[in-house]
């Protein structure tokens, strides 16, 4: 969905009571930063997931990076801050698409 629909939709949603605003974030893949999507259009009314943080996070548990360079793990990396940013190692489609990277329950020892 285009980012301004969902920016539509969201401001018609009712506050919650006592004032607060439901907690929203959108999937979003963009796993290269030249996807047809972007994660950063969707970010102003929303966190978005951040797909590589889990592709990141098996590459050094896997042994193909040192677990030291996760003493900058963030930002620095290139991902969103956590303001915008709904993290996760995996999720239903990385378990089934997601490359050797992602480490997923079918990795139990790791995982």
């Amino acid at each position: 969905m285009w980012p301004a629909d969902l920016s539509y939709i969201y401001g018609k949603v009712n506050d919650l009571n006592g004032g607060g605003r439901p907690f929203v974030y959108q999937e979003v893949s963009d796993l290269t930063g030249n996807d047809a999507v972007h994660k950063a259009e969707y970010t102003g009314f929303g966190r978005v997931t951040e797909f590589s943080y889990g592709v990141s996070i098996g590459e050094c548990f896997q042994g193909n990076n040192p677990i030291k360079y996760l003493k900058n793990f963030g930002t620095e990396w290139g991902f969103m801050s956590s303001d915008d940013a709904l993290v996760f190692v995996d999720n239903h489609d990385t378990q089934r698409t997601g490359g050797s990277s992602i480490l997923t329950y079918k990795n139990s020892k790791l995982y």
